[in-house]
């Protein structure tokens, strides 16, 4: 198993990609109301993502001092 950090990545990741590929397609969407909580889920997801990131330069700089 790949260390804790890297499966949370890839998870999110790739439910992002899957959300992506469900606006992309239009498949599932069946009204406007919907639509928006699935822009919602893609923000959260790549805000998620922004926030990891932000921890792990944090990380790496604080190694670097």
């Amino acid at each position: 198993m790949r260390d804790i950090l890297s499966e949370i990545l890839h998870r999110i990741k790739s439910a992002k990609n899957l959300t992506v590929e469900t606006v992309a397609t239009g498949q599932s969407i069946d009204d406007f109301a919907k639509y928006q909580r699935i822009l919602g889920e893609i923000a959260g997801l790549e805000k998620a993502l922004m926030i990891i990131d932000g921890i792990l330069t944090e990380d790496e700089e604080d190694q670097d001092l």
